[in-house]
């Protein structure tokens, strides 16, 4: 049965959009579309100009195939038949201001968040933290009290796949620099990686995280909680608590990692990186 679950969630998932266009700013859609060589259209950008584009767009990635617009079939379509359907115009020189698109999610994830952020101000802090820890695409680690991405729904460890339509792989672009350079609104999709007992994770700089990960730290020995996720629940722990009292004591910061069993002899090296991490970011309180 769950071989089966993992095919269902691999096969295409079908979408449908409807947008708009707005007066005086006709031509932008927040959708870019490429014809390949076999006739077949694909999504090859989304734009962060508009914010209701991307209320519109949620469900659709770069890579989608597009298969009809307006209800025509764009496979049995010219090239120039195609744009023609996407022009603001239609030939009898009326306005086309609603199109209705639908298409093909090849690489459809069932995992997937999308936050749509507004800067009210240029150098708003974004307040979001990530770190490569061996994936393809940025983990985030820390969520600022008072940035902008407090309120959204990213959570720490949700995996950064795109920031306006630009995909985040490590090797190919910086997710500081692609915030730093988004303008008014940032259109963020992550990947939710989920947790083996199915719980949500908690925001850091709160009591009720505090407490939270101080429970599930002293639960250890049950083993029903992932290595991963024991990682993610000290590091918030020791985040939020340095937060509210400067600095932990040595005392005290030494007996919650002496409290942090180990079930899994080979898990010991993944502990110690972590460790590290926490370290460095410790000393920065």
């Amino acid at each position: 049965m769950a071989g089966n679950d993992i095919l269902k969630k691999q096969r295409p998932q079908n979408w449908s959009v409807t947008l708009f266009r707005r007066p005086g700013n006709a031509n932008r859609l927040g959708l870019g579309l490429r014809r390949s060589t076999t006739g077949r259209v694909f999504v090859v950008g989304l734009s962060g100009d508009d914010p209701t584009s991307w209320h519109a767009l949620a469900s659709v990635s770069i890579g989608d195939e597009v298969t009809r617009i307006n209800g025509a079939l764009l496979r049995t379509l010219s090239h120039c038949d195609v744009s023609q359907l996407l022009d603001p115009q239609t030939k009898n020189g009326r306005q086309n201001g609603r199109l209705v698109l639908m298409g093909v999610c090849h690489y459809g994830n069932p995992h997937a968040v999308h936050a749509l952020i507004e800067r009210p101000f240029r150098d708003a802090l974004v307040g979001l933290q990530s770190s490569c820890n061996n994936h393809e695409y940025p983990e985030i680690l820390d969520l600022a009290d008072k940035g902008l991405v407090t309120d959204s729904v990213l959570r720490i460890g949700d995996r950064v796949r795109s920031v306006n339509g630009i995909r985040c792989k490590i090797s190919e672009q910086n997710l500081a620099a692609l915030l730093d350079s988004s303008g008014r609104y940032i259109a963020i999709m992550a990947e939710r990686v989920d947790t083996e007992d199915g719980s949500a994770l908690i925001k850091v700089g709160t009591s009720e995280a505090s407490s939270h990960a101080g429970r599930q730290v002293e639960n250890e020995t049950k083993g029903t909680i992932c290595l991963r996720q024991r990682c993610t629940c000290l590091y918030r722990f020791v985040l939020s608590h340095s937060r509210a009292t400067a600095k932990l004591s040595e005392a005290a910061r030494s007996s919650l990692l002496s409290g942090f069993s180990l079930d899994v002899n080979k898990s010991y090296t993944s502990i110690m990186r972590k460790e590290a991490l926490i370290s460095s970011r410790y000393r920065q309180f």
